[in-house]
């Protein structure tokens, strides 16, 4: 997958991580929220790591919560 494709999958999965963080009452104040926050920012700087592993590692967790929504 090229990195442009990674970077695209990567901005949708953080996206949805941050907001189903927000509607878990988490705030910018919590660690799960300032943790989720820094590795957009790595993200959108093009962290080869941070994107794979958004894509590894909340991938499926976010696949697995839409699929038994």
């Amino acid at each position: 997958m090229s990195l442009n494709t990674k970077l695209e999958v990567g901005l949708e999965i953080i996206s949805a991580m941050i907001a189903n963080a927000s509607n878990e009452g988490y705030s910018v104040k919590d660690e799960k929220m300032k943790t989720l926050l820094e590795e957009r920012d790595k993200l959108y700087s093009g962290d080869e790591k941070t994107i794979d592993k958004i894509i590894n590692v909340y991938g499926p967790q976010i696949k697995e919560k839409y699929k038994n929504a």
